[in-house]
């Protein structure tokens, strides 16, 4: 699955005539694009066919953008600058578009012509944020104006729309090469030729017409005949130095090559680490379903036991699922070691890979942006003008709460950072709210304290009428003087009008007012607007009872004063009177009965039926209790007799 480089020229086959047409045109163009499918061989294409078949006075460089696409570039100039000692100092700063293009530059002059294959373009636009994007596509579009510099571009077929948000690369569509999938005779070349040059052969050209029928006109063709032929060259026979149609069908044949040699070493590796694996798997592969690059260090710290990861992984690399390559470090900096997914067609070929993927499509584009965004971070810094905040902070809140997977050390210190900024923001925000609520308080209480004063003064002079008003009466009239007194009093309390009140109650006697219908009201009794049609006061003048009209209720006011009291319901109470002593009240009327009520529990304590004759009125004098009769009722012979039986 290795793609092909300079040095496997002699064994590259099959696109000998497009290498041949593409440098025709490349010639006379500053900007060019080599496009294809995922799978075309695109990468052995410029890497083996037209950088290694550069004219001569070309000189060239190859590099990819990863994730950080101006140490990739400069990573590949190093070697072009090995004796320039100034350039190499300046390569530090190589992020810096002005620094890059000046490296460039340096590098053109000492050459005829110059050629820049930036490979893997994709990766531009998959592992990096707008701002590096526009950054990069601007130097490259400075180099092919301004330097004289012929830049190519190999990138998937299916991410060449993304190039027209960026001015700097318009003119790439003007000057493209697609690179479709081999043809079939260029796929029995790509087959046979290689073998042929090590002194081997096919058992027989049916098995050579067989793989390739297999394969013909799939996206990705390439990739899985190389991995079919690469394990049939394993099982090769070597004293005969034949590839055997029985080692063919021992691989599972071109189409289950690839997925049964991925499924065999998830095997080896154990189903209790399978979760190691699909981890490793869900950081490699990006949202668009491209190979991701990822530092070893950084990818390791996903998991708590370390040492289970680093065998899992070194049996993935061991078994070329994964590439592990080192990178070496700008000065003073230690060299960094890289992991990869062999090749993308690996993403597409195994079924359990792609089912992995598709359960988790939902939260792999936020994942990827979460990986750029903690990477540029780090890169600026760690500057807290580059942590999510807002929207985009919540719905990483939402995604985090269902991502099943891990995030790295440098993941989860930008996590860190966000939740801590937004933790600030929200006490600000809390602190300004009650700023804003105090402030708020503050001004109802002045209003309120303006407003309570204003009322106050209305108040007192209104209360200050009514006293002007009882002083008129205080003469003739005390109770209405001290009426008014408690009217001014009810609406401000002054001394002046508790002066006035004691005054009025000195020139007394004063009535005493009861409010028989609020009273009754109190008591829970049925309102009842009708004026009182009886009253009686006890011999000892400590009750006053009194009777309303229609409802019959007869209520009873202490002499002390205090709250009243309610007589139980009795229907048609016409009478009431006192004891002799004050110690009973009695009742009577249309019911033909006098009821005794004991004082002050208000409990009956005899009932005097009249036997049929009603009675209105009853009296009481010294220790006799009169209960006059009603002549119209019945003759009077009755009545006396009905009196002996009493």
């Amino acid at each position: 699955l290795a793609s092909f480089t300079e040095k496997d020229t002699a064994f590259f086959f099959g696109r000998e005539q497009e290498v041949k047409a593409l440098w025709e045109r490349l010639r006379s163009r500053h900007l060019w694009g080599v496009i294809g499918p995922s799978g075309a061989g695109k990468t052995s294409f410029v890497r083996a066919g037209v950088v290694a078949s550069r004219p001569e006075g070309w000189g060239a460089i190859v590099s990819t953008p990863g994730s950080a696409p101006f140490r990739g570039l400069g990573q590949a100039l190093v070697s072009q600058l090995a004796g320039d000692v100034e350039a190499l100092e300046r390569i530090l700063s190589v992020d810096d578009p002005a620094v890059a293009f000046d490296l460039v530059s340096r590098w053109r002059r000492g050459k005829g012509e110059a050629l820049l294959v930036v490979d893997q373009f994709e990766e531009l636009f998959t592992l990096n944020p707008d701002e590096v994007q526009v950054r990069f596509t601007g130097l490259l579009g400075r180099l092919a104006r301004e330097a004289d510099v012929h830049v190519l571009l190999s990138l998937r077929d299916d991410f060449l729309m993304k190039c027209a948000d960026h001015e700097p690369l318009a003119r790439v569509f003007e000057s493209l090469s697609p690179i479709p999938a081999l043809s079939r005779e260029g796929l029995c070349r790509a087959l046979v030729e290689p073998a042929r040059k090590r002194g081997y052969r096919f058992e027989d050209e049916a098995l050579v017409a067989e793989m390739v029928e297999s394969v013909e006109g799939a996206r990705g063709a390439l990739p899985l005949l190389a991995f079919a032929v690469s394990r049939l060259w394993e099982k090769r026979d070597r004293e005969k130095k034949l590839l055997t149609r029985a080692a063919y069908e021992e691989i599972g044949g071109v189409a289950g090559a690839l997925a049964q040699h991925a499924e065999a070493t998830l095997d080896r590796v154990g189903s209790e680490r399978e979760p190691i694996v699909r981890e490793i798997f869900r950081n490699l592969v990006t949202s668009h379903g491209t190979r991701s690059v990822a530092e070893r260090e950084e990818l390791l710290s996903l998991f708590p036991e370390r040492q289970a990861a680093e065998e899992v992984l070194r049996e993935l690399v061991d078994a070329r699922l994964m590439t592990s390559y080192e990178l070496e470090g700008r000065e003073g900096e230690a060299s960094r070691h890289r992991i990869e997914v062999v090749h993308e067609s690996l993403l597409k070929a195994w079924p359990r890979l792609v089912r992995w993927q598709a359960q988790e499509e939902d939260g792999a584009v936020l994942r990827d942006q979460l990986k750029q965004a903690a990477h540029l971070w780090e890169e600026k810094g760690r500057t807290s003008d580059l942590l999510w905040t807002g929207t985009a902070y919540q719905e990483y809140e939402l995604w985090r709460g269902r991502y099943p997977g891990a995030l790295t050390a440098l993941e989860e210190d930008f996590a860190k950072a966000m939740a801590e900024r937004a933790a600030r923001q929200r006490r600000r925000r809390r602190a300004i709210a009650a700023g804003i609520v105090a402030a708020s308080l503050a001004v109802a209480a002045v209003t309120g304290v303006l407003w309570s004063r204003a009322r106050a003064q209305a108040l007192r002079a209104e209360a200050g009428k009514l006293l002007a008003l009882g002083r008129t009466y205080l003469e003739a009239d005390p109770t209405a003087a001290l009426a008014y007194a408690r009217g001014s009093l009810d609406l401000f309390d002054t001394h002046e009008a508790r002066t006035f009140a004691l005054e009025a109650l000195w020139h007394g006697p004063v009535a005493r007012i009861l409010p028989v219908d609020r009273i009754a009201r109190d008591l829970g009794l049925p309102e009842d607007p009708s004026p009182i049609v009886r009253i009686d006061l006890s011999p000892d003048g400590r009750w006053l009872a009194a009777q309303t009209n229609s409802n019959q209720r007869i209520l009873l006011f202490p002499r002390e004063g205090g709250p009243a009291r309610a007589l139980p319901p009795a229907e048609n109470v016409a009478a009431l009177a006192f004891g002799p002593r004050g110690e009973l009240l009695i009742t009577g009327g249309p019911g033909r009965s006098l009821r005794l009520w004991s004082l002050p529990d208000l409990r009956e304590v005899r009932r005097l039926e009249l036997r049929g004759i009603p009675s209105w009125f009853p009296m009481v004098r010294g220790d006799r209790l009169i209960a006059p009769m009603d002549p119209s009722d019945e003759t009077q012979e009755r009545q006396v007799q009905a009196l002996q039986q009493i």
